[in-house]
């Protein structure tokens, strides 16, 4: 935990870093913007300056948060200091917001009021510098928000698409205005002012969701089930919750996995869901697993037999010599069905108890019946939680096997009973 800690706070110095370079780009801008938009009266310019001054808070708060959530989680905090940078992505939809309504109130000002551009040259030359500033920076914040996971730095990168935008709009109004056609610069900044309260009330929904936990990634969801649902033992996958708090997910879930598990085994399961998750969805904090055995206690098991197709068939002593195996569907009400099957491993001079074990788990094996069993089919079954009984003593045909289990007098084998060098040679077993 303290690992993923450190490379979170190391990614996070990236952002700091742009958030850095963001504030004195926005200083630069708001004072050169402001400047030149009093001196040469244009309303659009000064409209921007604005912008640019909300931008510079915005970057500022990004910035705190960043290095808040770049700090390891203690026992006060014991889920880390996430949910800063969803605070803070609400501030800066509401700096934005608060923009946008000073350039209305700026704009409806300048309309009542209206004032004579003095010169276009100078302003023009502003815009322009403001234009390729934003869109250098706009780019940037995108890169490497999506590289350290970080929502409130991508959100910002389209606020500085949206300044390179208005400042094209600002760059237009000023040319009509130098024809003597003021009202376009004027309806300009207007237009610009709703179209930022409309982005700032945008980010301020999305942070709030997040505040609120809601599931606003069905999508995370579904590939949470997915993949959880592909580990050999689990049968279900159920009461999924995945909650966001900055650039990271918590996930909390219900197994359903094979009966007759041991608890060393059910959490081995969960550690491998775990593991899986966190190698398919990067931004994967923790994972939360409660695991319950199969309530359907619905059994498909495996019996291997020299003969017959059904309960009378004889049980072979041999696994992977077995010329084919009945499968034998149990329910709480007793047998449902059976199905036999051939094993293509026993005509195979090599790898005949490897290939039986993978026809068993192709056919959804959930418990096998042998008398002897080798390393190999042994481990692979295991691998798969696959349960391995010992052929009880006496029994002759598949129906007193599953007589046997049905009245749990199978014992259950712990480990092969032939180790590689007490195996007859080419038996696989």
């Amino acid at each position: 935990m303290m690992a993923e800690s450190t490379e979170v706070a190391t990614r996070f110095e990236r952002g700091t870093l742009v958030a850095k370079l963001s504030t004195a780009a926005m200083v630069f801008l708001t004072v050169i913007k402001g400047y030149v938009g009093l001196v040469y009266g244009s309303v659009a310019l000064v409209a921007d300056a604005l912008n640019s001054l909300s931008d510079i808070l915005a970057s500022a708060l990004i910035w705190s948060g960043l290095v808040m959530v770049s700090r390891p989680p203690n026992e006060r905090f014991p889920y880390g200091y996430y949910r800063v940078e969803s605070i803070a992505t609400l501030l800066v939809s509401l700096m934005i917001a608060a923009s946008g309504v000073e350039i209305v109130i700026q704009a409806v000002h300048r309309l009542l009021n209206p004032q004579p551009l003095v010169d276009a040259g100078v302003p023009l030359v502003a815009a322009a510098i403001s234009m390729f500033t934003y869109y250098i920076l706009s780019v940037y914040k995108k890169r490497v928000g999506r590289d350290i996971g970080s929502s409130s730095l991508v959100a910002d990168s389209t606020h500085s698409m949206v300044d390179v935008y208005a400042g094209l709009l600002v760059f237009v109004g000023i040319v009509f205005s130098s024809m003597k056609m003021s009202i376009v610069e004027i309806l300009v900044a207007f237009g610009l002012g709703v179209y930022v309260i409309l982005q700032g009330a945008d980010f301020a929904k999305g942070a709030v969701l997040a505040l609120m936990d809601a599931g606003v990634r069905p999508e995370v969801v579904d590939e949470v089930k997915r993949i959880a649902g592909q580990i050999d033992g689990v049968v279900d996958v159920h009461d999924v919750r995945v909650r966001y708090a900055g650039p990271v997910c918590f996930a909390e879930m219900h197994l359903t996995v094979t009966r007759d598990l041991t608890i060393d085994e059910a959490h081995e399961i969960a550690d491998i869901v775990e593991e899986r998750l966190r190698e398919r969805i990067p931004e994967m904090e923790t994972v939360t697993i409660h695991t319950e055995p199969d309530g359907r206690v619905r059994k498909r098991l495996g019996v291997p037999v020299d003969g017959g197709e059904d309960l009378n068939a004889t049980v072979s002593h041999h696994f992977s010599k077995a010329p084919r195996f009945v499968i034998v569907e149990v329910g709480p009400e007793g047998v449902r069905s059976t199905q036999p099957i051939d094993n293509p491993a026993v005509t195979m001079e090599k790898r005949r108890g490897v290939t039986t074990a993978n026809v068993l788990t192709q056919k959804h094996v959930t418990a096998i019946v042998v008398d002897r069993i080798g390393e190999g089919p042994f481990d692979i079954l295991q691998g798969r939680h696959i349960v391995i009984y010992a052929l009880p003593e006496g029994a002759t045909t598949v129906g007193q096997v599953v007589e046997a289990y049905l009245e749990g007098r199978l014992k259950r084998l712990r480990s092969p009973t032939q180790t590689h060098d007490q195996q007859v040679p080419h038996e696989g077993e």
